[in-house]
């Protein structure tokens, strides 16, 4: 009788082991305390249940293992490249030198006229920052030979250049003369002769103060 009833135990106990198949966890979950694992896997039954070994215990809880999922790793912040910085723009603006007669007769000499034209000259200049090149161009008009009027109006140009030079040393100036060549006038007339005799400087700045 004692024997009869081992046997059925034990095919009982068979049953029990054929219905829960042990596989390890799917991932490669490493074993660590509290678990049942061969190698270093953790084992689970059919029903995907880790088995606990008898160390068990919550503060060894592995997630995979007990359907807990792991928080999702917050997307990394988007980087903002800061906005370039525009290069500066050179700007070419013209100033004319006329109205008035800027030089005492045949000569190259400003007058008082010619010094105040200067002094407005420089108060505009004043509104310019980084000034890098000022070109200076004399023009007379046709009374007088016309080689005679070419070296006046060189003459006349390299004196508002050297002016500007000294107040602007860092700047790369530079002046010639046209003599008679290009009237803005006739110069039939005293008006028109006076509009003639004029000197044009043009500036190139990188950035203006005034808007």
């Amino acid at each position: 009788m004692i024997k009869t009833i081992l046997a059925i135990s034990l095919f009982a106990l068979s049953n029990i082991a054929l219905a829960h198949t042990i596989d390890p966890v799917e991932g490669d979950v490493e074993a660590g305390d509290g678990y049942i694992a061969t190698g270093d896997s953790v084992l689970k039954t059919g029903t995907s249940d880790c088995l606990h070994a008898g160390s068990f215990s919550d503060d060894a809880a592995i997630d995979a293992c007990e359907g807990i999922k792991a928080e999702p790793e917050p997307a990394p912040e988007p980087v903002v490249e800061a906005p370039k910085a525009e290069p500066l723009k050179a700007e070419v603006v013209t100033a004319e030198l006329s109205g008035v007669s800027l030089f005492n007769t045949n000569s190259d000499t400003l007058n008082a006229a010619g010094m105040d034209a200067m002094d407005d000259l420089n108060v505009k200049l004043d509104g310019f920052k980084g000034v890098t090149g000022i070109s200076v161009v004399g023009h007379t008009d046709s009374r007088g030979s016309e080689t005679y009027n070419q070296d006046l109006s060189e003459r006349r140009a390299a004196t508002i250049a050297s002016m500007l030079q000294s107040r602007y040393p860092d700047a790369k100036v530079t002046s010639v003369g046209m003599g008679e060549s290009t009237p803005i006038a006739s110069n039939d007339t005293a008006e028109g002769r006076q509009a003639n005799r004029r000197v044009e400087v043009e500036i190139t700045a990188h950035r203006m103060t005034f808007n």
